[in-house]
């Protein structure tokens, strides 16, 4: 009786070291589990950050070119007849691959009726564009084909005459800009610019140019009175790399 009474104690202190060590290692591992809960929680709200700040430097930037084309837009407005030596020296003037990297270039595209379009195009090669044609040549009542573009460079070339409403993605774009009087963007598509094997996701941004210079008050009225389009054509890679490749840091990787 007298060592079981001697022996209980001896016991009992003999798990407290267990015990301490045991709370000990459930402390740690709860401290651990909160901190990495705070610090993922860090994480996530740094890494939103990273991708407003980036949403944000490429729609100012998207905003800075649609600005170039409102200006582009009053170019024709001003003037009833702007001839490609006319558009030529006003895009030169932007400096568009030095001060607004990632655009390939700014065009203008008119509205041709069936009618009208052996005379436009007899024109468009009067003014220096021998090879000039309509294309494809669906046979359609009317085509909306590109007949300025500047920086004039080998992969643009190949855009001039391209009917842009004879394919679909395109024509949404232009349909929602003369319905709204306001810029469209369009969905993705292959650029016609694309003459290398390596081609890039693109889009375009159009920014309708009425008769008269003055935008129609109805859909029904800017339809009647659409001259055509100011537009910019992008590769989305060029953009992206022009927007945003100039950090020294960059702290977000993406892919097209």
């Amino acid at each position: 009786m007298n060592v079981r009474r001697f022996s209980s104690p001896i016991l009992r202190k003999a798990w407290i070291p267990y015990f301490i060590l045991i709370f000990t290692l459930l402390l740690s591992v709860l401290t651990m589990y909160f901190v990495g809960l705070e610090t993922k929680e860090n994480d996530g709200l740094r890494f939103n950050n990273i991708i407003e700040r980036t949403q944000g430097i490429v729609n100012n930037e998207l905003i800075t070119y649609i600005t170039l084309l409102e200006g582009s837009s009053g170019l024709f407005a001003a003037s009833e007849d702007v001839t490609r030596e006319e558009f030529n020296i006003y895009v030169s003037r932007l400096n568009l691959r030095q001060q607004y990297p990632g655009i390939q270039g700014i065009g203008y595209l008119e509205r041709v009726t069936t009618n009208e379009k052996e005379l436009f195009v007899d024109q468009a090669i009067a003014e220096g564009q021998p090879d000039f044609h309509i294309w494809p040549d669906t046979g359609q009542s009317t085509y909306m084909p590109i007949l300025y573009i500047e920086p004039l460079d080998k992969r643009n070339e190949v855009a001039l005459g391209y009917d842009m409403s004879s394919e679909s993605v395109r024509k949404a774009a232009m349909d929602k800009a003369v319905q709204t009087g306001k810029p469209a963007m369009s969905g993705k598509v292959t650029l016609v610019q694309e003459i290398d094997q390596d081609k890039q996701a693109g889009f375009l941004i159009y920014l309708p140019v009425f008769r008269g210079g003055v935008i129609p008050a109805t859909a029904q009225e800017r339809e009647a009175n659409l001259q055509g389009f100011v537009y910019s054509p992008f590769r989305a890679d060029d953009l992206l790399r022009g927007i945003l490749g100039g950090e020294k840091s960059p702290q977000i990787d993406f892919r097209v």
